[in-house]
């Protein structure tokens, strides 16, 4: 389950809109769509990165140059 804080300081007004016209849920839904795509590209750079380092190594263990 995603929970999302919003910390953005904007105030919504009566008709629940934020300033820039778009719902609170709407900004909401993209909001936690954008933070699951950064989470998601975070996880395969990582594993991008893992993998590169374990192709480097030589047979001690070492990295080769």
């Amino acid at each position: 389950r995603l929970r999302v804080l919003d910390v953005t300081g904007l105030p919504d007004d009566a008709a629940g809109r934020a300033p820039d016209g778009m719902s609170v849920w709407s900004g909401t839904v993209a909001l936690a769509k954008a933070c699951v795509e950064v989470s998601k590209h975070h996880r395969e750079c990582r594993e991008f990165q893992r993998r590169g380092a374990k192709r480097h190594k030589g047979r001690s263990g070492g990295v080769s140059v």
